[in-house]
């Protein structure tokens, strides 16, 4: 469904306006969400919270991105604002992705390796290295959105990756 659709379909019916917009957005939101927070019941959770706020806040949106970028960069604040306030991706979600692995060893699944890896990072070189790596986004806004300087923001993807690399060669 298109954006235009979607928004015509909140100006008929609210109901129908969000179900329009889960079903067409929860797949890219999801795949930008979990390597951030870790777990399936974390991502659950911070797509909740997503998509209340953009229920809240769509009578307001005013159509200068697309609906997509909109929900991106709340799927992000949503996302940091989680990690920075639960830290860690939690022991019971990383037994989550080590069981994941386990049923899924003889396939040596990379992305289920780099699921794992990123749980081992520090949240904010969680969110660096996602940033750069899925997203492409430069470092001078990585920083901005962060909060820190370009230097840093480069500092902490350097680490994170060093660390996945780490993580990987373990696991060969």
């Amino acid at each position: 469904m298109t954006d235009s659709e979607i928004i015509a379909a909140f100006a008929l019916d609210e109901n129908q306006g969000m179900r329009a917009l889960i079903q067409t957005h929860t797949p890219k939101l999801f795949a930008l969400i979990r390597p951030i927070v870790g777990s399936q019941a974390a991502t659950d959770e911070v797509l909740q919270r997503v998509f209340i706020f953009a229920w809240k806040g769509i009578s307001k949106f005013r159509q200068e991105s697309s609906l997509s970028t909109w929900l991106h960069r709340i799927a992000l604040r949503t996302a940091w604002k989680y990690i920075q306030q639960e830290g860690r991706i939690t022991r019971d979600e990383k037994m989550e992705l080590s069981q994941g692995s386990q049923e899924l060893d003889s396939t040596r699944n990379p992305q289920l390796l780099l699921l794992q890896s990123l749980a081992e990072l520090p949240p904010k070189q969680r969110l660096v290295f996602v940033l750069r790596y899925f997203e492409s986004m430069p470092f001078n806004q990585i920083a901005s959105f962060i909060q820190c300087s370009e230097g840093n923001a480069k500092a902490q993807y350097h680490h994170a990756r060093k660390k996945i690399e780490h993580f990987f060669s373990l696991h060969d």
